[in-house]
């Protein structure tokens, strides 16, 4: 005797295929959601840069237009300003110090680099321009020789790359003591410094961020966290030698120079 073929029932066929169609659905579900978690994430596109003259226009070093920032940007990350290889690379004047203010040397690669945070969006400012993608102060356009209206490339760098390890703040004609210098010092904590910057404590105490120092190389600008190390550097500071003079300053040595003379062109220089 043939036994007879057992089909499904119709609500067993519909749980199977329920079952069936929620499966090719996660399936589906899951690739797309990991397609998206896999897509790049973009750091660098190209930007229009202009120049400004605080307090006209406005009072913010950088300003940058949010329709024109990089998607998916934090107030913690950093920002790279810098010019695209291949253009008009005019030579910049970057100060890193008394010394290097009076050399000839200058740097042709210089990146400006700063928080997120700092490129605040003034709303009367791009209210008032537009077609404003990015603006910097003409103190920054001269120290980086970035030029109104160039091509730019803005991208999104690494903290622990730009990290500051020393940096000397210049002062002069002023006291300074301890506290005003840890104050100041507190000041420019999780913030970017450029060499340059004017930087002011309530107005009193007035310095200027000379060389920046990352992993032994001298840099233009960078981040200064809490393993920072701040060196200030007096420009205006006079010390007085005093010498007594006694009979012996006056005879000759067995060279035959006079003890004076070797005092004050051996010793003293």
């Amino acid at each position: 005797m043939t036994p007879a073929l057992q089909y499904p029932s119709s609500s067993r066929a519909t749980s199977l295929s329920a079952d069936r169609f929620s499966s090719t659905a996660d399936r589906r579900h899951s690739s797309s959601s990991s397609t998206r978690h896999q897509r790049p994430q973009i750091n660098d596109r190209p930007i229009t840069l202009w120049t400004h003259d605080p307090p006209n226009f406005s009072r913010n070093e950088v300003v940058l237009n949010p329709e024109y920032s990089l998607p998916r940007l934090s107030e913690s990350d950093l920002l790279q300003l810098s010019l695209p290889s291949g253009s008009r690379l005019p030579h910049n004047n970057i100060p890193f110090g008394p010394k290097d203010r009076r050399s000839s040397k200058r740097s042709s690669k210089a990146t400006f680099v700063f928080r997120a945070t700092q490129a605040t969006a003034d709303a009367d400012f791009i209210a008032r321009q537009p077609h404003l993608q990015i603006s910097v102060s003409k103190n920054i356009a001269n120290n980086y020789g970035f030029y109104n209206r160039a091509e730019a490339v803005l991208s999104r760098v690494s903290k622990e790359d730009f990290t500051i390890d020393h940096v000397e703040l210049y002062f002069r004609d002023q006291y300074v003591g301890r506290a005003e210098m840890w104050r100041v010092f507190q000041n420019l904590e999780d913030t970017c410094v450029y060499c340059g910057q004017k930087v002011t404590l309530a107005g009193s105490v007035r310095a200027t961020i000379g060389r920046i120092f990352i992993k032994e190389k001298k840099v233009t600008s960078g981040y200064v966290s809490a393993s920072t190390k701040a060196i200030f550097r007096s420009e205006s500071a006079k010390y007085n030698l005093f010498i007594q003079l006694a009979r012996e300053m006056w005879e000759f040595d067995e060279d035959g120079e006079i003890y004076y003379e070797k005092a004050l062109q051996g010793f003293i220089p």
